[in-house]
């Protein structure tokens, strides 16, 4: 059985994935806040006991590490690393923003692309482009999954961007139709809409799935293709330093 961590944002997610039965047999998600650290124990346990799975069922761990929130990006990755550690499991990390989209829709995974967001705070977005087929085969894992940086990074095609017009002038002359996946507000989708349009890229909105199951069901297909992250080397994705990187509260000697 894969488990399957998310606590890269203020809405937390776990998942149980059946490898033999190719699916994702059980999934949670609650408004976490940002009580990563503090809910995260209890979770698991609840989640677990009420699937009816203990750890001694889990085969392989795979856990959302970004990019998302600092402290919640922290948390899930060490308790990922911790339990594949104990467990002696395979560990795997998975994109956020890929987590959010259902390669194994077999609508959805044919020429057209994808482009998903999320929000990063101080009017950003995470933003990256994908092809549906490549996802959804996964013929090369290694190529596909390996190491995690190069699976989100300053290409063109994936990064963290102030404007719309930002994200679509990247793939404006790429992409002639996308399904864009995202977790923004309202204005920021319509924002994004426009600009679309402006480009004359076809684009239909979809509603993002539960990213716990969705990074289950992408680790599942990684894994099978014998492929899967360094337990002791894994780090989040942060793509950028944390907002406050100071304490105002408890300041060093030297800043006080």
């Amino acid at each position: 059985m894969l488990f399957s961590i998310d606590t890269a944002t203020n809405t937390a997610g776990l998942a149980l994935f059946d490898e033999r039965q190719n699916q994702c047999i059980a999934a949670y998600e609650w408004e976490i806040g940002q009580q990563h650290s503090v809910q995260i124990f209890g979770a698991m346990e609840h989640f677990l006991q009420q699937a009816g799975c203990t750890l001694n069922d889990i085969s392989a761990i795979c856990v959302v590490a970004g990019p998302g929130s600092f402290n919640g990006l922290r948390v899930g990755v060490t308790v990922a690393k911790t339990l594949a550690f104990l467990l002696s499991v395979p560990l795997l990390g998975i994109i956020s923003l890929d987590a959010m989209v259902p390669w194994f829709d077999s609508e959805k995974s044919g020429e057209t692309s994808v482009l998903s967001v999320m929000d990063a705070g101080r009017n950003e977005l995470y933003y990256i482009y994908t092809n549906a087929r490549d996802k959804a085969g996964l013929n090369s894992a290694a190529t596909q999954y390996a190491p995690l940086y190069q699976r989100f990074g300053p290409s063109g095609r994936s990064g963290v961007a102030t404007a719309a017009p930002e994200i679509i002038a990247a793939a404006a002359k790429a992409y002639g139709a996308i399904y864009v996946y995202g977790q923004i507000a309202d204005l920021q989708k319509d924002i994004l809409r426009r600009a679309l349009t402006e480009q004359q890229i076809q684009a239909e909105f979809c509603a993002p799935i539960n990213r716990a199951a969705g990074a289950a069901a992408l680790a599942a297909r990684t894994l099978a293709g014998e492929y899967s992250d360094e337990t002791f080397t894994l780090e989040p994705v942060y793509v950028r330093p944390a907002n406050i990187t100071v304490s105002v509260k408890h300041p060093l000697p030297e800043q006080a």
